[in-house]
Parts: C-alpha cells; sequence; structure tokens
C-alpha cells in the first residue's frame, strides 16, 4: 500500500497541483496501481475491493513557504547644511545655534566634507612634514593649553598643506547669552582618515577680531588648545566638559598628545589664536 501511494504521489507533488486535484490524482493512480499489484500477487477480487474500501488515502497538504520577514533599513539622520564660508573675516556669514554644535548637527555637516578635505590631503602629500609634536604647556595641575611644536619658530608650518591639519575649509560663529565666539573647524588626519574638531574662541570687540584674523591667517599656522581650566569657566566649552566627564576627557587628551589625532573627534574645544599679551 505504501510502495502504491508513494508511486502515485511522486507524479504530482513536483507540479502545480497539490491541493485536492492532486489528492484525487493521487488516489486514483494509488487505486489503479494497488490492483495491478494486487493481481499480480495473487489476491482475489474481493478482497482487493475490501482493502480498497477500509484503506484511508492520505490527503495531500500544500507545503506553505513562510514570507520573509521585512527587516526595517536604518533611518539615516539628514545633514542640515550650513552656508560655507571660506574666508575668516566673513565668518559672521555663518551662524550655527550652539545646541547645534552638540546634538550633533554641525559635526554632520562637517564630516559631509571629509571627501574635500581627504582629496586636499592628498594633494599635498608630498610636503607634508611629519617632525613635529602636540606639546602640552602647563602651569599647574592640568596643562594650561597644547600646541603642535616643530623645530623651526612660529609659523610652525611655513609650507602650504605641510601640516597635519586643515583649518581653511569653512568659518562661522555661535553665540552664548551676549558672548560672541568665532567657529574654527579644524580637520585632522591620522592614519589616512579626516577627524573635525569644532574650535571656538571668545570674541570682545571689532579690534580682537581684527587682530585674531590676522595672526591665525598670516603668523600663526598652529592651533592651541584651551586647557580644562578654561573650559570649566567658558558658557559654551563648558557644555563639552560636561557632557563627557573629567575623566573621559583626560583621557582623550593624553591619546591627543600622544599624537592620537583622531582623539578629539566631533568635540567642541576653547583655542586662543595667538598669545594674550598680543590681544590685549
Amino acid at each position: 500500500v505504501q510502495t502504491a501511494w508513494e508511486n502515485a504521489t511522486k507524479k504530482t507533488q513536483g507540479g502545480v497541483d497539490t491541493g485536492a486535484i492532486a489528492t484525487e490524482t493521487a488516489t486514483e493512480e494509488f487505486k489503479r496501481e494497488f490492483t495491478v499489484t494486487a493481481v499480480e500477487a495473487g489476491v482475489d477480487t474481493p478482497t482487493i475491493t475490501a482493502t480498497l474500501e477500509n484503506t484511508p488515502i492520505p490527503t495531500l497538504t500544500p507545503t506553505e513557504t513562510p514570507a520573509p520577514t521585512e527587516t526595517s533599513a536604518p533611518t539615516e539622520v539628514p545633514v542640515k547644511e550650513y552656508p560655507r564660508v571660506s574666508s575668516l573675516e566673513n565668518f559672521r556669514d555663518c551662524y550655527v545655534p550652539s545646541e547645534e554644535l552638540f546634538n550633533g548637527d554641525y559635526c554632520r555637516y562637517l564630516q559631509s566634507l571629509i571627501p574635500e578635505v581627504s582629496l586636499w590631503f592628498k594633494e599635498h602629500e608630498g610636503v607634508r612634514r611629519t617632525d613635529w609634536e602636540v606639546k602640552p604647556v602647563t602651569g599647574g595641575e592640568d596643562f594650561d593649553l597644547l600646541i603642535f611644536n616643530t623645530p623651526t619658530s612660529p609659523p610652525h608650518f611655513e609650507v602650504t598643506g605641510s601640516t597635519p591639519f586643515h583649518r581653511e575649509v569653512t568659518f562661522g560663529h555661535t553665540t552664548v547669552g551676549d558672548i560672541l565666539y568665532i567657529l574654527y573647524p579644524v580637520f585632522y588626519l591620522h592614519e589616512g582618515n579626516v577627524h573635525p574638531v569644532i574650535y571656538a574662541t571668545r570674541i570682545y570687540d571689532e579690534n580682537r577680531i581684527n587682530r585674531i584674523n590676522q595672526t591665525y591667517m598670516e603668523q600663526n599656522q598652529t592651533t592651541t588648545i584651551m586647557g580644562p581650566d578654561y573650559w570649566g569657566r567658558d558658557p559654551l566649552v563648558g557644555r563639552t566638559w560636561q557632557q563627557q566627564g573629567k575623566a573621559v576627557m583626560d583621557e582623550k587628551m593624553n591619546s591627543f598628545m600622544e599624537e592620537d589625532l583622531s582623539a578629539l573627534d566631533g568635540l567642541v574645544l576653547l583655542t586662543e589664536i595667538a598669545r594674550t599679551d598680543t590681544l590685549k
């Protein structure tokens, strides 16, 4: 019985008729093959009839393929565009609300510029200097500021493109209360990858703006980072300290001083462009 049934169903399971039609076809085929087999074996007709009437015929059940589970693609956060300001003296053409310096909006915009900045580094690969170090200037328990130090006197990087960072990509400004800050995004190159850092410095009057612009663009091709004592007292950059925590910031700063230029990626830091005695 089993052999006859299997022979019958083989003729229908491979096709499209796997429902009621398949069952009916298989049943008729089963009866015919079972009868022939029984006769050949010497079984009489009454026995065949009784056997057929009392043998349950299996019902073919169509195999259902489970529908694929749909997986939602991760939602990409849209990049907010900001005015591109290539000249520091026009920094007022781009205003960045202070909140957008910390919620990722401005950082995502800077990251969208990385392909262009990477090409800049590639174009100046032949003149890039390697004889530099990140030097802490200390006046207490923590460093007062960090500078890029080279064997030559300032400006430390006389040749365009010789720096391990690119500063002249875009500029802007923000405010906290009545305090105005110039924003200096700096793109660091580390092991072939580019990492943006957002520097800010307070502006008190127009005369200071002019001096800072001249010093940053013409006299000092390095970037200084003010130490924790200054961050804590600053209403803008103090938020970086609060968000990260002192232990994390200490670790990141130590990594940066050990020449891991990716350590400050995306952070908002306080900078001073020149010696304070030249800005009085």
